[in-house]
């Protein structure tokens, strides 16, 4: 078991009000050289287009996988009909700092508000976080945006009225920072609609924070490359209380009670960790996660760990054993060169899976039985309302087909909630489709 030390560094902009920033939601542009803050609409760099698009779905390569404890040992035959419809309903433009336009890269939708994070490729480092109201998500509403003028934002978690941002950071603007890697804690408005302010940066070891997730009184960062890991924190005193040392640990969820698993690359594993004793419990090589600072994702149901890992696809993996329960390659579509279709994450709903594919926009699979079924924002089971979810009894699936969000796209993360398929899309921003069963 190893400890760090780790510094808590508190922002220059700490809470914008005395009264425990909130209620700034008639603010408009706030900046302190580090951070601008749009609190409202006409101040942001970002928009919203609505539109009435169908998507097409190609479906012309329909494929079954059969998961290892299936009853069917073969391709099955079927209707080659796809089970929904898909209409691009709104567009949310990505914003732009300093002449750059910004990449969405993860989303997180909570209640009626959708939280959008954004960084750009190479040395660069600039990124933000977009308040999306989804009231109604045909016509849904840009409420305020956060600009990073020193830091990528790679990862984005919500918990209470705080958001957490696993960061990049740009150590010659910022001194504080032993390294890039970095947690921003902020501050969000009454309701969640708008900023308040930073509640402090705390520097986390390796390149960039990649991930998170909250374990009971602790929250979970990934960071890598080198020298990468996981962090916990604690909720209460917001500072780091331990570390598990993994090289390139990218994703992580959380498994049962105080386990959690993460995934980590060059070269690909899952691990199973015990974040009271702070140690592998075990280690599972994978194919895929293989190229170095890409994107790879877990959710966890029962034992099952759900992985979108690059070049490696779409796997279940059966955190038990080890054994690979399911496996969909990579997408081959249009010519495109493999290195722009990988599967940089994957989100699963009920009885669908959808696989952010690059390039290649969004990858539908169909399960033959429910995996969960969701209800506004919590993972419920068929048979039980909090984790640990009961492993799925089947996980054989078939390829409903590809769906191409917008030319030259590059689909980095997705999340479904109720009717609706909210796509980070790269240079696109965010992309909202209402999902027409």
């Amino acid at each position: 078991m190893l400890k760090f030390l780790f510094t808590l560094i508190l922002s220059a902009f700490v809470c914008v009000h005395t009264s425990g920033c909130e209620d700034i939601s008639d603010s408009g542009l706030i900046t302190d050289g580090r951070v601008v803050i749009a609190n409202n609409a006409s101040e942001a760099t970002g928009s919203v287009t609505l539109t009435d698009e169908a998507l097409a779905i190609d479906n012309a390569t329909q494929t079954d996988f059969t998961g290892s404890q299936g009853s069917s040992a073969s391709q099955r035959s079927y209707a080659s009909t796809t089970p929904f419809s898909l209409r691009k309903v709104a567009q949310v433009d990505a914003p732009v700092a300093n002449g750059v336009t910004l990449q969405a890269n993860d989303v997180v939708v909570h209640s009626n508000l959708a939280y959008v994070g954004y960084n750009v490729q190479g040395e660069t480092f600039l990124g933000g976080v977009q308040i999306i109201s989804i009231l109604d998500a045909d016509a849904p509403e840009l409420l305020a945006e956060m600009i990073f003028l020193d830091a990528d934002v790679n990862g984005v978690y919500l918990h209470g009225n705080d958001l957490y941002l696993a960061l990049a950071v740009n150590p010659d603007q910022d001194g504080s920072v032993t390294s890039p890697a970095a947690l921003e804690k902020v501050r969000l408005s009454t309701g969640g609609v708008a900023f308040a302010g930073s509640l402090g940066r705390i520097d986390l070891p390796s390149f960039a924070a990649t991930d998170i997730v909250r374990v009971g009184n602790d929250i979970l960062v990934t960071s890598g490359t080198t020298d990468g890991g996981l962090s916990i924190v604690d909720l209460t005193s917001y500072g780091v209380t331990g570390f598990v040392p993994i090289d390139d640990a990218r994703g992580v969820d959380q498994a049962s009670g105080t386990t959690a698993t993460v995934v980590s690359g060059t070269p690909g594993a899952v691990h199973v960790i015990d974040i009271s004793a702070e140690e592998i419990l075990s280690t599972t090589p994978i194919f895929g996660a293989a190229t170095e600072v890409s994107k790879a994702t877990v959710q966890m149901i029962g034992d099952y760990a759900y992985l979108g890992v690059g070049e490696g696809g779409f796997q279940v993996i059966d955190t038990g054993d080890g054994s690979l329960v399911l496996d969909v390659p990579q997408v081959e579509y249009g010519g495109l060169p493999l290195g722009l279709t990988v599967s940089n994450a994957v989100t699963v709903d009920r009885d669908f899976a959808f696989i952010a594919s690059g390039e290649a926009g969004v990858t539908a699979l169909r399960f033959d039985n429910p995996q969960v079924s969701r209800v506004d924002d919590a993972l419920i089971t068929v048979t039980a309302a909090a984790k640990p979810y009961p492993t799925p009894t089947s996980v054989d699936a078939r390829l409903v087909g590809q769906v191409i969000i917008g030319v030259d796209l590059s689909v980095n993360m997705v999340e479904v909630r109720q009717s609706h398929l909210f796509a980070a899309a790269g240079l696109g921003g965010l992309s909202i489709i209402l999902i027409d069963e």
